[in-house]
């Protein structure tokens, strides 16, 4: 498989979170260490449901301009607690992209085979026929934990959730677990973060990023030694 970009906003996102100028941390699970890296380094290159290279005129480049274009604002609504509604298809659109990307996708109980079709036509297959219950049967719950001891840390893909930011998390949920969440995130957000970034160690593929290496360190990581 040729990689998978994640946006770069995302990754200034961590970035600043630390101090603007400040590398992102990021935690190579497979021997749990983890080292500086900047915005641009091939670490945050992935496997991915479909072919692309990053090039001018391929999906992956239009798919990364396309979140580029979008996160920021979707951040900032987040951040600044406006009800954001009106904005659900539009969330529930990122979160889906996000899933359709990863690798595991392809393997989920709802899809069933495909045969005859290249990572890059399937992806665009997928995106093209978004089924109606996941906007429907689904709730989009975006959270933002600004005053957490504990920051969020980025899995490489994720099915259930999309981390934007250290503080920032749009999740695809049953209905019936809405307000549990929404009372987890005002009353324990400490213990849900410390719950979420859990599960993202889990369903990391290779890597995950943070904007502080304290948050590797609580997994027993150790610092890569540079030369």
């Amino acid at each position: 498989m040729k990689p998978h970009i994640v946006p770069r906003v995302v990754l200034k996102q961590f970035r600043v979170a630390a101090c603007e100028e400040a590398p992102v941390v990021v935690l190579n699970k497979k021997d749990m260490t983890y080292r500086n890296r900047g915005v641009d380094h091939n670490t945050f290159t992935a496997a991915s449901n479909y072919y692309g290279n990053g090039k001018q005129g391929t999906l992956e480049r239009q798919l990364a301009n396309m979140d580029e274009a979008s996160i920021n604002r979707v951040i900032q609504i987040i951040r600044s607690g406006v009800n954001y509604n009106w904005q659900k298809k539009d969330l529930h659109f990122l979160l889906w992209n996000n899933t359709v990307r990863n690798p595991l996708f392809r393997e989920h109980p709802k899809v069933g085979k495909v045969s005859g079709c290249t990572p890059e036509e399937f992806h665009i297959a997928a995106m093209d026929s978004i089924p109606d219950e996941s906007v429907s049967d689904y709730e989009i719950v975006a959270l933002c934990f600004r005053e957490s001891v504990n920051h969020l840390v980025l899995p490489d893909f994720s099915i259930k959730y999309f981390v934007l930011a250290p503080d920032v998390i749009v999740m695809r949920s049953n209905p019936d677990y809405v307000d549990k969440i929404r009372f987890n995130a005002q009353e324990n957000k400490d213990k849900l973060v410390e719950y979420i970034n859990a599960e993202s160690m889990k369903s990391a593929a290779n890597w995950l990023v943070s904007s502080s290496e304290k948050e590797f360190e609580n997994y027993g990581a150790r610092k890569y030694p540079e030369p």
